[in-house]
Formats: structure tokens, C-alpha cells, sequence
């Protein structure tokens, strides 16, 4: 089988032509499954869970104090009425 004279001698186009598909191959997996984010989608998941972790420690301060409230049982029929 005869080869190619392109590929008999290393040429400069080739060696760069391998790095570039080389680094966007490796872009691709590491971006798809590789875990890697950029700097905005992590700062969207900070902002998510630190909301998610605030809502988790102060929700039960919150019905605890709505259940002892004076009025406790007319605020909850009124809260009933409210829609979501």
C-alpha cells in the first residue's frame, strides 16, 4: 500500500492541524464529561445552593415562630386561601 508523500514528510501544517483538533477534542469532553464549567454556571449553582441552604435553616425558625403566634390558627386559614 503506498502512502501519501504528504504524510511521508512531517510538515509543520500537520503537527498544527493535530494540536488544534487535539484541544478541541479535549475541550469537548471535558466541557460534556469531564465535570468542567465555566465561570457563570458556577456562580449560578453558588447563588442556587446558597439559597437552598438559607431556606433549609430558616424554615423551621418560621414555623415555629408562625405556630406560636397569638393568631396562629386564623393566619393559617387565611395563608390557606392564598395561592401559591
Amino acid at each position: 500500500m503506498q502512502v501519501p508523500s504528504i504524510l511521508k514528510v512531517p510538515s509543520l501544517t500537520r503537527l498544527l492541524q493535530g494540536a488544534a483538533l487535539g484541544a478541541i477534542a479535549t475541550m469537548i469532553v471535558g466541557f460534556n464529561w469531564g465535570g468542567w464549567s465555566l465561570e457563570s454556571t458556577a456562580t449560578k449553582r453558588v447563588d442556587e445552593a446558597s439559597r437552598a441552604a438559607v431556606v433549609a435553616v430558616l424554615a423551621p425558625i418560621c414555623v415555629d415562630k408562625f405556630q406560636h403566634s397569638a393568631d396562629a390558627t386564623n393566619n393559617f386559614v387565611e395563608l390557606k386561601k392564598v395561592s401559591t
